[in-house]
């Protein structure tokens, strides 16, 4: 596809397990993507994070994470070297993982009437999440820092961190029809935060 006198800059969408890293396999996609575009693509990288690549023991986030994400973020850089073309590279952080989204979780607690009967607790521990507002902030801390320390000289612009706030509601209480404004009051504590 030749797109080089198109005003469009192509993108791509990947994470920090299938980008491509090993020449003999697991899809590598820049690499693909690149030889598709006849090398006008990507020019942009959106990284997408999930829970493991944060943390991989379920709900908790150690100093080993910290090094093994510095270790996976360090290669990834390297790895674009080969992509001169790659002129953005934006991640994602992972959904439900900030601490003004767990602050809420804990002002469901009083909504379910218990920390044992709140459902959306349950549900985030249930998929591996950091629930510790605590060691969530440290979480975040950590990976501005390792983003902002790691080289990324080969882009043509700074790398970007996207944070997706607001996942967490109690969808189920609102089918039992509890009052309306207690759910307004949990998206403005989330805003302030």
């Amino acid at each position: 596809m030749d797109i080089s006198k198109s005003p469009l800059k192509l993108g791509l969408i990947v994470d920090l397990g299938n980008y491509g890293r090993d020449p003999q396999g697991r899809g590598s996609y820049v690499q693909w993507f690149a030889d598709d575009t006849s090398g006008e693509g990507p020019r942009m990288l959106h990284v997408y994070l999930i829970d493991r690549h944060l943390h991989s023991q379920l709900g908790v986030f150690t100093k080993d994470d910290v090094k093994r994400l510095e270790d996976e973020l360090g290669s990834f850089s390297l790895f674009l070297d080969n992509f001169p073309q790659v002129e953005l590279v934006s991640f994602q952080f992972p959904y439900n993982q900030l601490p003004p989204e767990l602050q809420v979780v804990e002002n469901m607690d009083v909504l379910y009437g218990s920390v044992r009967k709140n459902t959306q607790r349950i549900r985030l521990l249930e998929e591996g999440k950091v629930v510790n507002i605590e060691e969530a902030k440290e979480m975040v801390r950590s990976f501005l820092g390792i983003v902002s320390r790691t080289d990324f000289s080969s882009l043509k612009y700074n790398p970007v961190v996207l944070f997706h706030a607001g996942g967490i509601l109690p969808d189920d209480l609102v089918v039992r029809s509890i009052e309306e404004e207690r759910f307004m009051d949990l998206r403005r504590k989330l805003l302030k935060d």
